[in-house]
């Protein structure tokens, strides 16, 4: 039995036990997409093209006054004017839960992605191709646990599971990914937090090429300026040990090499009556399609306005930068930067227009050239009201 029905067959069962007391719902959204891009692939010697879009969710949820069971299955259609390759059928199905009692809150969550490496992959490989098909299965549970009315203890652990097909061309790796985090919350204050915690994941790549281990920790503090300001801000250490357990480093006696650097996250945000600004910034551990580890960098501003009942506008900065640790791979530094900005119209309570254009850049490496693109894009959503079936 495959995961898409397993995730099905299992929601089905758990949300059978208890349909007597329990409300169901269903959450319909469809999306048209049609956009211009003069550099799809941000090559440098990209042609513009025009693409079209047509996607499907469907959020089906039962909830209890104790725990809730969601589904949501979704698919979507990509086709471009240029490079048939890049055509797709898109899907993915994801399904989570959770359940609380008087001090403790467990949710699970778990889902299948079937989709194109074109929309998914800049930041975390850097690589932009349409001819590479990406799989991955992931879960997570986390369990929380309120010691007291200041203190909780939370811990999570995830599990990634990522393939390639048509991998042409680029070098890409499938991997799997296990981590556990805990984290330990105490509230000094009803304006004032402090988080400590600790982490350890492995990158196990596909074929001969090694594992790689990190392990971190870090300390963090939240306070509420004001009533609408709120500042978060995080630092700590992380060690990355890149192993010679393949194949062809233990023949050839490779040691294990080694990294240790800073992690950290700072974010402050305003929520004001027409909307909200964010800012943040943050350096963290991730897995690349390289099959390696990197340390990201990432920096963004993002603005949420409301200019009337029915228009509203956006606008986003963000710079992202992945290094490999300790040279696992190349030593490449990839380079992704996006500024957009756009506006949306409620034009009914189920119809929703938006309007986007932005600006791309990336660099492959130090050595390569900074290739550039805009896009321009018109959507149109329904998305009806919740809809009860049964209590």
């Amino acid at each position: 039995m495959n995961l898409p029905t397993t995730l099905l067959t299992s929601a089905c069962l758990c949300a059978a036990a208890n349909a007597g007391a329990a409300e169901w719902s269903a959450a319909p959204v469809l999306n048209w997409t049609l956009d211009h891009d003069t550099n799809r692939l941000l090559t440098t010697d990209g042609q513009a093209s025009e693409g079209g879009y047509l996607q499907f969710d469907l959020l089906l949820r039962r909830a209890t006054g104790a725990s809730s069971l969601s589904l949501q299955p979704h698919v979507e259609w990509q086709r471009y004017t240029e490079r048939a390759a890049q055509n797709t059928n898109n899907q993915s199905l994801r399904a989570a839960g959770s359940w609380r009692d008087d001090r403790s809150v467990l949710e699970a969550e778990a889902s299948y992605v079937r989709d194109n490496a074109l929309n998914n992959q800049l930041a975390d490989t850097g690589f932009i191709t349409g001819d590479t098909e990406r799989r991955a299965k992931d879960a997570a549970l986390s369990w929380s646990y309120e010691r007291s009315d200041r203190n909780t203890l939370s811990v999570q652990a995830s599990y990634s599971d990522v393939g390639y097909q048509r991998n042409q061309a680029y070098t890409l790796l499938g991997y799997k990914y296990p981590s556990v985090a805990v984290t330990q919350s105490l509230e000094w204050s009803p304006r004032t937090a402090m988080e400590l915690m600790a982490y350890a994941s492995r990158l196990i790549p596909e074929g001969a090429a090694a594992d790689s281990d990190s392990i971190g920790a870090r300390i963090g503090f939240s306070r509420a300026l004001t009533t609408r300001i709120h500042a978060f801000f995080s630092a700590g250490l992380s060690r990355q040990i890149v192993a010679g357990r393949s194949e062809s480093a233990s023949a050839a006696g490779s040691p294990s090499q080694s990294e240790s650097g800073y992690i950290g996250r700072f974010e402050l945000t305003r929520d004001h009556v027409n909307g909200r600004w964010r800012l943040f910034a943050e350096r963290s551990i991730s897995a690349s399609g390289y099959g390696s580890l990197v340390t990201r960098n990432d920096v963004g501003l993002s603005f949420d306005w409301r200019l009337s009942p029915r228009w509203s506008a956006t606008f986003g900065l963000r710079s992202l930068r992945n290094d490999d640790i300790a040279l696992s791979t190349s030593g490449e530094r990839r380079r992704y930067e996006r500024a957009e900005a756009g506006f949306g119209w409620q034009a009914t309570r189920m119809w929703r227009v938006n309007a986007t254009v932005a600006s791309t850049r990336a660099r492959q490496a130090e050595s390569s050239p900074l290739v550039a693109g805009w896009n321009a894009r018109v959507s149109a959503t329904w998305s009806p009201q919740r809809r009860l079936v049964s209590r």
